[in-house]
């Protein structure tokens, strides 16, 4: 006699976005607390300005910066929510800082240089930091 084995109970669809939030927080937590990405940080924004042949890896440093913390949009602002009284001018700040992440990346040639584009990388990635309360 054959028994019929049903597949399991899909989890609830709450239980997923905890289980999200958390993979998310943690990831936030690994690249805050990274010591590349403030050095990366740090060396793009200079003085001195970075080295000719470091900013090609400096900028893909950054797009994976920027790419992470997009990845993690949901949980910075519910981050950035709790951390501003509601009606303030600061509830949509990091929404904007989001989206200027975002039309860098898709935008590389934003600027005429690649100093300039990396530059506005770093400015973006603080500014999210900032808003986060994540700096060091």
């Amino acid at each position: 006699m054959s028994v019929s084995t049903s597949a399991p109970p899909s989890p609830p669809e709450d239980f997923v976005l905890f289980i999200n939030g958390l993979a998310s927080a943690r990831e936030l937590t690994s690249l805050s607390e990274a010591a590349r990405t403030w050095d990366a940080l740090d060396l793009a924004t200079g003085p001195p300005a970075p080295a000719t042949n470091e900013v090609p890896a400096l900028v893909t440093e950054l797009q994976g910066i920027l790419h992470t913390l997009g990845g993690c949009a949901p949980r910075l602002l519910a981050i950035h929510r709790k951390a501003v009284e509601s009606g303030q001018g600061e509830e949509t700040a990091m929404e904007d800082a989001l989206l200027c992440a975002q039309r860098l990346l898709r935008n590389p040639a934003a600027t005429r240089t690649e100093l300039g584009y990396l530059r506005l990388l770093a400015a973006s990635a603080q500014t999210i930091f900032d808003l986060a309360g994540d700096t060091p």
